[in-house]
């Protein structure tokens, strides 16, 4: 009897120690695990181009307010203000980060210009990106470059007091 409750326990303990083995039914893989670290998107002013709606007289008297428009490719028009010339042209920005990598592009447009007190209110604002056109994200050539131009829509009063308005806008872009 004493024999086999040795027996016994030996068998269990067997049982018990393949039960807790790995199976030799199990299977395996492994793969490698990877991160790319990408240049940092840079946005800069090019230097040379600012957004400038030119010198504008505003419209006459009951005529009401008016718009001056500066777009995207540096052109200026009118409807009820009058272009008197001065430098006009659209906003330049240079943007640099990852060679072929795509990107996208908000805007921040002031409230208004101002200037000692009195207000032009901006209308609109819009962007062009080189490489995907107005309103669109962009994609970065193979040397990690892109430029953008901005442009805007101001309303001129009938009664705009004269003097130079300006305001700040913010360009920002990102990886997607």
């Amino acid at each position: 009897m004493f024999n086999r409750k040795i027996l016994t326990a030996a068998v269990i303990a067997a049982l018990a120690a393949t039960s807790f083995s790995t199976s030799t039914l199990a299977a395996q893989a492994q793969r490698d695990a990877t991160a790319v670290i990408v240049t940092a998107l840079s946005v800069t002013h090019d230097g040379v181009n600012d957004l400038s709606f030119g010198d504008i007289s505003p419209p006459g008297t009951g005529g009401g307010a008016g718009t001056v428009t500066v777009d995207t490719t540096g052109f200026r028009s009118a409807l009820g203000a009058g272009l008197a010339g001065g430098t006009f042209g659209f906003g330049g920005f240079n943007v640099s980060g990852c060679n072929n990598c795509g990107y996208t592009v908000s805007l921040s447009a002031p409230a208004n210009l101002t200037s000692a007190g009195n207000n032009i209110p901006v209308v609109s604002m819009s962007y062009e990106t080189a490489s995907g056109g107005i309103g669109l994200p962009g994609t970065l050539s193979g040397t990690g470059n892109d430029t953008i131009s901005v442009g805007g829509v101001i309303q001129i009063s009938e009664t705009q007091a004269t003097g130079t308005y300006t305001g700040q806008y913010t360009i920002t872009v990102d990886y997607p």
